[in-house]
């Protein structure tokens, strides 16, 4: 069975949009990320990444929020600041 774009393989979809995370814990993540030295899938190795930017508190709330990581991998981070905003 083929999906709208005639590929054989479907693209699953996420319920909900983007995880809204405190202002700081989005812009370390963007910085691991663009740093380009680990896949974020690999969550302790960001951690430690994000302690070697000295960004011990957000590498603890990373820990802290394992379930809120993981869902803004897949479904998009957005600043809780951005999220009230378009309430």
């Amino acid at each position: 069975m083929a999906d709208e774009s005639g590929s054989p393989f479907r693209r699953a979809r996420l319920k909900g949009g983007p995880v809204a995370v405190p202002a700081k814990v989005l812009a370390a993540i963007e910085a691991v990320r663009d740093s380009g030295m680990t896949n974020m899938l690999d969550r302790p190795r960001v951690i430690a990444i994000a302690r070697a930017f000295g960004a011990d508190e957000v590498a603890h709330w990373i820990e802290a929020h394992r379930s809120e990581y993981a869902e803004g991998i897949f479904r998009g981070l957005t600043s809780e600041t951005d999220s009230e905003a378009s309430r």
